[in-house]
């Protein structure tokens, strides 16, 4: 019974979608599930040559979707928080009697610290990364 339910929901699933499973978020599901989703593909005669466009075509969104996460990157992402938390923690610690004016002036040396590190890292991790790839 329920795996005709999984059939059923696989089977109303596009043929891209299918393929996407299985190249891209296979280890999200049972076993069962990619068994059901083969079938489904033979049973809707799915040529190999559709199957690789279609995970080329699957391939090329999840890169763009990581470069646009790569792009967003924020403050809570890579070492800047820890610079970030320490610069604050410093200040707090030794400078027990602090009028709003210093605190406010040292959470922006804070986050800018923190933003800078952290673009500093990300930046020589990408030109890493590139270097690699031209190898």
């Amino acid at each position: 019974m329920q795996e005709n339910k999984l059939y059923e929901i696989m089977s109303s699933k596009s043929t891209y979608e299918l393929v996407d499973i299985l190249t891209h978020r296979k280890d999200h599901y049972r076993s069962e599930a990619i068994l059901v989703i083969e079938q489904v593909l033979k049973e809707r005669n799915v040529s190999e040559e559709e199957m690789s466009s279609l995970a080329e075509r699957s391939e090329a969104e999840h890169v763009e979707k990581q470069n646009a996460r790569a792009k967003n990157r924020s403050l809570l992402q890579g070492p800047g928080i820890i610079v970030t938390v320490l610069i604050l923690l410093a200040f707090f610690l030794l400078v027990p009697e602090r009028d709003w004016i210093q605190s406010a002036v040292f959470a922006v040396i804070g986050f800018g610290g923190g933003h800078a590190v952290n673009y500093f890292y990300f930046r020589s991790k990408s030109s890493n990364e590139d270097e690699k790839s031209e190898l």
